[in-house]
C-alpha cells in the first residue's frame, strides 16, 4: 500500500488545498498506471474528531486517514493513531510540546510519532546526529519530505539508516 504520510489542508492555517482535490489528483495519478492508495491528514496542531473519512474508501477506493503536526520546541512531529485518550491527555494545539520527551508519552496513549522534515526547520536532526537517546523512544522518522531539498532527504534517510530506526515518506503538501 502506497500513502501519503504528511498533507495538509485548508484547516491548517497554511495551506489552501482539499481533501477532494487529493483525490482528484490521486484519480488521475491511477489513471495514468501509479499505484497510490491514499493520504494521510496532519494539520498543524489541528485534529479533527468524527471526520467521516470513510466515503472516500467506499466511493473511490482512497484511504484517507487523519493524524496530526504537532509543534515542539525540538520541530515538527507527525503523530499517528490518535485517539480519545491522546486528545484527553495531550493538548495538540500546544506550540512548544518537549520534544525531547513527548514520544514516550504519546505512544503510551496509543500513537506513533515521527519527527518531521528533521533537516530542515527542525533541530531533531542535529540532536540525533549528535546524541540520538536524547530523544526519548525515538523510533521512526520522516527521511522522505517533497519539500525538502534532496540533501535534507538524504541526511534524514541516513539517520534513519545508522539507528535502525523506522522512515515514512510525505509530499507535505500544502496546495494541489
Amino acid at each position: 500500500m502506497i500513502l501519503d504520510m504528511h498533507v495538509h489542508t485548508a484547516a491548517s492555517d497554511d495551506s489552501t488545498a482539499t481533501i477532494e482535490g487529493y483525490i482528484e489528483l490521486i484519480l488521475a495519478y491511477r489513471h495514468l498506471g501509479h499505484a497510490f492508495d491514499g493520504f494521510v491528514l496532519t494539520e498543524h496542531r489541528k485534529f479533527t474528531p468524527g471526520l467521516n473519512l470513510q466515503r472516500y474508501w467506499d466511493d473511490h477506493g482512497i484511504l484517507v486517514l487523519q493524524g496530526v503536526e504537532m509543534d515542539t520546541s525540538q520541530g515538527h512531529l507527525l503523530v499517528f493513531g490518535v485517539n480519545d485518550r491522546l486528545l484527553e491527555s495531550v493538548d495538540v494545539t500546544k506550540r512548544l510540546h518537549n520534544g525531547r520527551q513527548i514520544i514516550p508519552e504519546l505512544t503510551r496513549l496509543g500513537a506513533v510519532a515521527a519527527p518531521s522534515h528533521p533537516f530542515r526547520e527542525s533541530i531533531f536532526g542535529q540532536i540525533m546526529q549528535k546524541d540520538i537517546t536524547e530523544i526519548a523512544g525515538l523510533q521512526i522518522i520522516e527521511a522522505y519530505n517533497g519539500q525538502n531539498t534532496r540533501g535534507q532527504n538524504e541526511q534524514a534517510a541516513a539517520v534513519a539508516a545508522s539507528h535502525e530506526l523506522r522512515s515514512l515518506g510525505g509530499s507535505d503538501a500544502h496546495y494541489l
